[in-house]
C-alpha cells in the first residue's frame, strides 16, 4: 500500500504531523488533548477566530494554525465574517458576499442552494488527496479557496451512490472514491494532477480489474462497470504526446525534444526571426533554464514555456 501523505498543522503553537482532507472537530480535539474548559479556534488571517466544534466539518491541506482558549469567552459558535470569502463551485468562482451568506460556517445545504438544486451530491475537490463527500447536514469551516463540484444523485438504497477505488496516474497509486454517476471524462480529469486537468481530453481511463479496457468517456462510472475495489488507470491515449504551456496556454508536441525555433513558432506561427526571442522554461520537478537559438531541451510533462519577443534583431 502506498504510504500515506502527511501534512504539518499548527495547535498552540506546537506542531503537528496528520493526514490531510476531511477532518471532524473532535479528530482536532483529541489531538490537542483539550481539558474540558478549553475551546479549540481556527485562526483565519483578517477574520474572527472561529470556535471547531465537536461535528465541525474541515478540509486540511497543511499549514492550518489553531490556537486555544477558554470555552466560555463569549465568542460566537459561528461568528460573522469581516471580508466576503471566494471558493470553486463546478469550475465557477464564487463570492460569497454578506447578504448571501456572512457566517464562517455553512452547511452542505447552504452550499448546494448556490447552484439551486437539493438532489445532488455536493463533494469537496481536494487536489491530490481522496475526494470528500459533504452530507446536507454537515457543518464546513469554510476556509479561502475551497473547490466544490456537485453530482447528480441516486436516491435508490440498492445502488452505491460511490465507489472506493484505487486510481494509479504516473505510478502514483492513491485510494479515491468516485461518485458512481460521475462522467468517466469527469473522473479522469479529477484523477489527474491540477497541472495536467487541461490536457484530460488527450488522455484515457482503464479498468484494470476488468482486463485494462478503456472506458467510455461519456458513459457514467456505473455504466462503465466500474465496482468498489477496481483499479482505474490515467494514461495518454497516444505515448509518444507530450503536453506543456507555452505562455500559460496548452500546446502539444510529438518528440522527445523541442527547440528554440519550434516553441516560438508555437507561440507565433508567422514568426520570421528578424528579432530575437527570449525562450525560458520551468518543469513540474523544479528545473529552470533558458533556451538560445538553435538549442532544445527535452520535453517533459505539463513543463511551462515563456517566449517573449524582444526589440533586439
Amino acid at each position: 500500500m502506498p504510504t500515506q501523505k502527511r501534512i504539518t498543522i499548527t495547535i498552540d503553537g506546537q506542531k503537528h504531523q496528520v493526514i490531510p482532507g476531511a477532518t471532524r472537530g473532535h479528530q482536532l480535539h483529541t489531538l490537542a488533548a483539550l481539558a474540558d474548559t478549553d475551546q479549540l479556534y481556527l485562526e483565519i488571517p483578517r477574520e474572527p477566530d472561529v470556535p471547531v466544534a465537536q461535528m465541525d466539518l474541515m478540509f486540511l491541506r497543511g499549514g492550518e494554525v489553531f490556537s486555544i482558549g477558554n470555552k466560555n469567552a463569549g465568542i460566537p459558535d459561528n461568528p460573522v465574517r469581516r471580508n466576503p470569502i471566494s471558493f470553486i463551485l463546478n469550475d465557477q468562482t464564487i463570492n460569497l458576499l454578506h447578504n448571501q451568506h456572512s457566517h464562517s460556517k455553512a452547511s452542505g445545504e447552504e452550499i448546494k442552494a448556490l447552484v439551486g438544486s437539493s438532489v445532488l451530491d455536493l463533494w469537496a475537490d481536494l487536489e491530490g488527496i481522496p475526494d470528500a463527500l459533504i452530507a446536507d447536514q454537515d457543518r464546513i469551516i469554510l476556509q479561502p479557496n475551497e473547490v466544490f463540484f456537485t453530482v447528480e444523485r441516486d436516491h435508490s438504497e440498492e445502488q452505491d451512490r460511490f465507489y472506493e477505488v484505487t486510481t494509479v496516474f504516473n505510478g502514483e497509486e492513491r485510494p479515491m472514491p468516485l461518485p458512481a454517476l460521475m462522467r468517466v471524462s469527469e473522473a479522469l480529469r479529477r484523477i489527474l494532477s491540477a497541472d495536467m486537468r487541461a490536457f484530460a481530453e488527450y488522455y484515457v481511463m482503464r479498468d484494470r480489474s476488468e482486463g485494462d479496457i478503456v472506458l467510455p468517456s461519456d458513459s457514467t462510472l456505473r455504466d462503465a462497470g466500474v465496482k468498489d475495489g477496481h483499479v482505474l488507470t490515467v494514461a495518454k491515449a497516444n505515448p509518444e504526446l507530450h503536453h506543456f504551456f507555452v505562455n500559460s496556454k496548452p500546446r502539444t508536441f510529438q518528440g522527445e525534444r523541442i527547440s528554440y525555433e519550434e516553441l516560438v513558432l508555437l507561440t507565433d506561427p508567422h514568426a520570421t526571426f528578424d528579432f530575437i526571442y527570449t525562450v525560458s522554461y520551468a518543469t513540474l520537478s523544479g528545473q529552470a533554464g533558458t533556451l538560445a537559438p538553435s538549442q532544445s531541451v527535452n520535453v517533459e510533462e505539463g513543463m511551462d514555456f515563456r517566449v517573449r519577443k524582444t526589440n533586439r534583431s
